[in-house]
């Protein structure tokens, strides 16, 4: 009975740290062009939270930066430096490099597995998501809808709220 007892503790055990292990997200980059400034990647934790997550990191002198995210499901986070946004999709467990272009983020950024890693999977998606959003979004001959259909949530409730004053 306490060699049951045992295995049963000892499988609890390996179940935490494999948990913890896949608990958040390694991003790590480069940025050409760097000026120092501070890269912020914002998410909702819960898809109606109002409360945005917000984790900050800086470059050091060669443009690299490195931070942890504790992202606990699939999420679609915003990648911002120097007031320009571009979205990230994440997923626990994952390690992801991005390089970008610090005059024009959206358009520059380049999805890499990071180092060492075998996992392709995040580059991958991020990589598709970037060359869709590039064929579709960007595209001014899909857009049939007002400019203001492609603002970001709080920028298009603060138009909301403009217009209705």
């Amino acid at each position: 009975m306490s060699y049951l007892k045992t295995a049963l503790l000892a499988a609890a055990w390996l179940a935490a740290l494999v948990g913890k292990a896949q608990s958040g997200v390694e991003l790590s980059g480069h940025v050409v062009n760097d000026i120092g400034s501070t890269i912020n990647v914002s998410w909702l934790a819960q898809p109606f939270d109002t409360r945005e997550q917000v984790v900050r990191g800086h470059t050091n002198a060669q443009g690299d930066f490195k931070m942890r995210l504790p992202i606990t499901g699939p999420t679609l986070v915003q990648l911002s430096y120097e007031g320009e946004d571009a979205p990230v999709f994440l997923e626990p467990g994952q390690t992801l490099t991005i390089s970008f272009n610090a005059d024009n983020v959206a358009g520059s950024r380049q999805f890499a597995p990071t180092p060492g890693s075998a996992d392709k999977r995040a580059a991958n998606a991020n990589n598709y998501l970037r060359e869709a959003e590039a064929k579709y979004t960007d595209n001014e001959a899909y857009q049939v809808l007002p400019e203001n259909i492609n603002l970001l949530e709080k920028a298009f409730l603060s138009f909301l709220d403009y217009r209705r004053s």
